[in-house]
């Protein structure tokens, strides 16, 4: 797990968390070495389970987000409420408590890529940055991150495919009223 101060990168996030099947539901594994901090099972009709330190719960009762996007989403630790939102260049901030005066206590950068202008490609590796606030829950600020940047990949692929049936409805319904007029 990240320290504070600590950049994490796609490496580094990348070896905490396995994901597989368990039976025909996806399960995700998060580990710091061998110890298992968190398991998360996806099931298709009845809610999605998190344990998390050996409690086993509802993801959506630990992690609220809204049904059809990402954002906002909170989690709660003791007395505080934690929440991701949405920041720009495609970022996500994590705030710690819900007044005016909160600041960004965690930060996640995604993967990107840039072109110079001698045509070099320069990729910036996804990552993770905590203040010393976070860092106190860094586990549930991780977890919770990678969770977040999942479904918002899994609502993009939604989307993806809503677009594109949309597409084919509106090439059918095209072709059905200039039909007649072709002699079809």
């Amino acid at each position: 797990m990240p320290r504070c101060g600590e950049r994490v990168t796609h490496d580094t996030l990348l070896e905490p968390v396995r994901t597989g099947l368990a039976g025909m539901n996806r399960k995700t594994i998060f580990s710091q070495g061998e110890r298992i901090l968190a398991t998360v099972q996806r099931r298709n009709i009845i809610p999605d389970v998190l344990t998390l330190g050996g409690e086993t719960m509802r993801l959506g009762g630990w992690l609220k987000t809204p049904i059809f996007s990402s954002f906002p989403a909170s989690f709660r630790e003791g007395r505080e409420t934690y929440r991701w939102k949405k920041g720009r260049d495609g970022r996500i901030d994590l705030y710690k408590g819900s007044g005016a005066d909160t600041s960004t206590i965690a930060r996640f950068y995604p993967s990107d890529c840039a072109v110079t202008r001698d045509r070099r490609r320069i990729t910036y590796r996804a990552h993770l940055d905590l203040r010393a606030e976070a860092d106190l829950i860094r586990e549930k600020v991780f977890i919770s991150c990678v969770l977040i940047v999942q479904k918002r990949k899994k609502v993009k692929v939604k989307e993806q495919d809503l677009v594109s049936v949309n597409s084919n409805e509106l090439d059918l319904i095209f072709f059905y009223a200039i039909a007649p007029v072709l002699g079809f």
